[in-house]
């Protein structure tokens, strides 16, 4: 990226990176788009003349298991959490950050995930073109 994708203050950063393999794309162009919902600019990435297999891929879907214990597990983790990092801040990026991190710790200490084979769909039907 070569333009900021979070301003404030007059002042920009780049908070978000990414990583791509440039021998299975050609090409790779981003965009700024200011999407307007808050300080967090969106970017588009296009990666043109990908070298990748579509059919081949089959990742493994991510699954939580969610059930009475776990979720008695999680409430009672959210009930003993210490929200001082919430409350305490007039910073309306800083709580909502804290409060994310919070919930999102909670949730993967609480629920385990499990990983499940994805199968590959008979989408014959499905055209080249409809997938590019």
């Amino acid at each position: 990226m070569n333009f900021p994708t979070r301003v404030a203050n007059n002042k920009g950063t780049l908070i978000d990176s990414f990583f791509l393999d440039i021998v299975k794309c050609n090409s790779i162009t981003a965009h700024p788009l200011e999407n307007g919902l808050s300080n967090l600019d969106a970017q588009i990435v296009i990666l043109d003349n990908l070298n990748i297999s579509l059919h081949k891929m089959a990742p493994k879907k991510k699954v939580w298991l969610i059930n009475g214990q776990t979720l008695n597990n999680f409430q009672s983790m959210v009930w003993e959490e210490i929200w001082d990092t919430i409350c305490n801040t007039n910073n309306v990026n800083k709580i909502f950050n804290n409060f994310q991190c919070i919930l999102l710790r909670n949730i993967e200490n609480s629920y385990p995930a499990i990983y499940i084979g994805n199968r590959p769909k008979d989408n014959n039907w499905i055209t080249k073109s409809i997938i590019t």
